[in-house]
């Protein structure tokens, strides 16, 4: 199947993101209203899966939020290749060594402080509040 649609926001109950699929060869089985469960793989295309919790939008556009040096977020466009599972692939917006908030990232501002977990902190039960910020390439 072909990829022609992904919406840019998830579901806020089953933090989902519907998609639309073009189906390629015999599909004489597949009945209208039918429903699929589907793994997507991508191949010779270079990226970073980030967890489907780091995207947030900006109207159509998705956005994933950087920490910067001083602790502090910005906003950056990603463009998306495709799913993983429970990840989304971004190709463009992040690079290795970029640390990209993966909780709460609906929830921050532009410039907003944010705090870093460190893997033992953010395993422990009741440690959401604040951010999470994750290292791409890792």
């Amino acid at each position: 199947a072909e990829l022609r649609e992904l919406s840019p926001i998830a579901d806020p109950a089953s933090r989902t993101y519907a998609m639309r699929l073009a189906l390629r060869g015999d599909s004489s089985r597949v009945a209208l209203g039918m429903s699929a469960t589907v793994q997507a793989s991508i191949e010779g295309q270079a990226g970073f899966a980030l967890p489907m919790s780091a995207l947030h939008s900006q109207g159509s556009i998705p956005m994933v939020w950087l920490v910067r040096d001083d602790m502090t977020v910005t906003a950056v466009a990603v463009q998306t290749a495709g799913m993983l599972d429970d990840a989304v692939v971004a190709v463009s917006g992040v690079k290795a060594g970029d640390r990209v908030v993966t909780a709460g990232a609906s929830l921050l501002i532009e410039g907003q402080r944010v705090r870093l977990l460190d893997e033992r902190e953010a395993m422990r039960p009741g440690s959401g509040a604040g951010s999470a910020a994750r290292e791409a390439g890792r």
